[in-house]
């Protein structure tokens, strides 16, 4: 990946994480990480897919993220019996990447 592109969704990370640029690399994870999560990760996603105008047709959001108020042991049964499981973190890195493609594949 082009560093410019990864610095340049580091800096966007972190703006929507408000958190410092320098404590983010190209494998930090957003929710696990970073926490961000339900609502401030669908507002990071936007942001994301507008300043670097990537299509985000192929993105299963709950694949990667959950609801607002966070993991409970609700949501944890709902998801176990609807087969939504968060089963793969989403890096800055991957996000370069689909910034560089213009697509989430």
């Amino acid at each position: 990946m082009k560093p410019e592109v990864l610095q340049a969704v580091i800096h966007l990370v972190a703006e929507q994480a408000g958190v410092a640029p320098s404590s983010i690399t190209s494998s930090t994870r957003i929710a696990e990480d970073l926490g961000v999560d339900g609502d401030d990760a669908s507002d990071l996603f936007s942001a994301f897919a507008s300043r670097f105008h990537v299509d985000l047709a192929d993105f299963d959001f709950t694949r990667h993220f959950g609801p607002e108020a966070g993991w409970s042991p609700l949501y944890a049964l709902h998801c176990l019996f609807s087969g939504r499981v968060r089963t793969e973190p989403v890096t800055v890195g991957r996000l370069a990447e689909a910034a560089e493609s213009g697509a989430w594949k």
